[in-house]
Formats: structure tokens, C-alpha cells, sequence
């Protein structure tokens, strides 16, 4: 009897590991770098890396593994904004794979408004919100919070 008890409680733990988030904290620093991670490890996931060198060239770098590809679309939104504050297609040209296993990248220059504006939001924000659409289709959708962004990034 109590080994069928520790079956069933071993069995409903792996169900409920299985529903968890794949990255229970989101936002990540490596080096002179402020990652925030939307999806798991595997399968449809986005990264959007900010960089923490204000003499970098690059300020933003967003990332999509097996969701999007040429002519998708990626929205942003912060908080409950009914507007995303920023809306990207992708061309051919940033998009590299086969359609499952497509990896697109986005770089934004320092010296455009959107990485300090998007640093900003991050900051005082409290969720954040991606999804990547294709011809109508959502790809992916994922919902994370923000704890710890700001305190990565230099900010409250």
C-alpha cells in the first residue's frame, strides 16, 4: 500500500513539475548583460537581451528559437497597455533555419529611443507580455514577470 501511495504521489509531483514555468526567474545577467526569458528551453521560447554597457553598440538584441520566422510578427506589451510598445516583422534577412527550428534575431542600436524606452518600462513594469504571430496564427504567447529587472539593470 505504501509503495502505490508513493507511486501516486510521485506521479502527480511530475504532473505538476510539468505545469510549472520553465524559468521560475525570468530575468538573468550574464556579464555586462540583462537577459529576460519568455518559454522554456525547449520549443517555442523568445529572449530579449539589453545591454548594460553604455558604450555598446548594440542596446537591444531580441531572439526567437522555433516561433516566428520571414513575415512574423512580434508585439511587446507591458503591464495591461492595450498598445505594445513595440511591434516588429520579421524580414528574410534576420531569420535563419527551416520553419520548426527557425532562430530570428533583431538587433536595436543604443542610440535609438527603444532600448531606453523599453528599459524604462521593464523597470516600473510589473509583466510582460510577448507573442509572435504568422499569417493570423499565434506561434507562441507567454506571459512573464519582471521582479528584478530593474535592480539588474542599475535601476530601484
Amino acid at each position: 500500500m505504501r509503495t502505490l501511495l508513493n507511486a501516486l504521489v510521485g506521479v502527480a509531483l511530475a504532473g505538476l513539475s510539468a505545469l510549472a514555468p520553465a524559468h521560475a526567474a525570468p530575468v538573468d545577467i550574464k556579464g555586462n548583460h540583462v537577459m529576460v526569458a519568455f518559454g522554456g528551453e525547449t520549443g517555442p521560447h523568445a529572449r530579449i537581451t539589453f545591454s548594460k554597457d553604455r558604450a555598446a553598440r548594440e542596446g537591444l538584441v531580441f531572439e526567437t528559437f522555433q516561433a516566428g520566422g520571414a513575415g512574423s510578427t512580434l508585439t511587446l506589451h507591458v503591464d495591461q497597455d492595450t498598445a505594445p510598445i513595440f511591434s516588429h516583422t520579421f524580414t528574410k534577412e534576420e531569420c535563419t533555419g527551416e520553419p520548426k527550428s527557425q532562430h530570428c534575431t533583431v538587433l536595436i542600436g543604443r542610440k535609438a529611443a527603444m532600448p531606453g524606452t523599453l528599459r524604462n518600462r521593464f523597470s516600473h513594469g510589473r509583466i510582460s507580455r510577448i507573442k509572435i504571430e504568422s499569417g493570423g496564427a499565434v506561434e507562441m504567447s507567454q506571459e512573464v514577470e519582471l521582479k528584478g529587472f530593474g535592480r539588474a539593470v542599475g535601476g530601484r
